[in-house]
């Protein structure tokens, strides 16, 4: 993840921006990006959560933003555990 400058200026065509891993719609944005070789006219969407939250510590106040995302090639630990269980 790059800030916006470097993204809108130094990237060659055909380069990626994202991790793969981590794009919900990944295969069904391929036939539109490859034969491109760009990602400009796609919309990447990422699976996971995040939260902001705002809070003070003496006397100064901070913002802290908590970023989890999910991969699509592993499945969430309540599903493994349910397999192994049998439920």
């Amino acid at each position: 993840m790059c800030s916006l400058q470097k993204n809108l200026y130094n990237n060659e065509p055909g380069e990626v921006l994202y991790e793969t891993m981590f794009v919900w719609n990944e295969f069904l944005t391929r036939g539109i990006s490859n034969p491109l070789k760009n990602t400009l006219w796609t919309v990447t969407l990422v699976y996971g959560f995040f939260k902001q939250a705002s809070f003070s510590v003496s006397g100064r106040s901070f913002k802290l933003l908590l970023i989890a995302r999910r991969s699509r090639h592993y499945e969430p630990a309540k599903r493994l555990i349910a397999f192994h269980y049998g439920v």
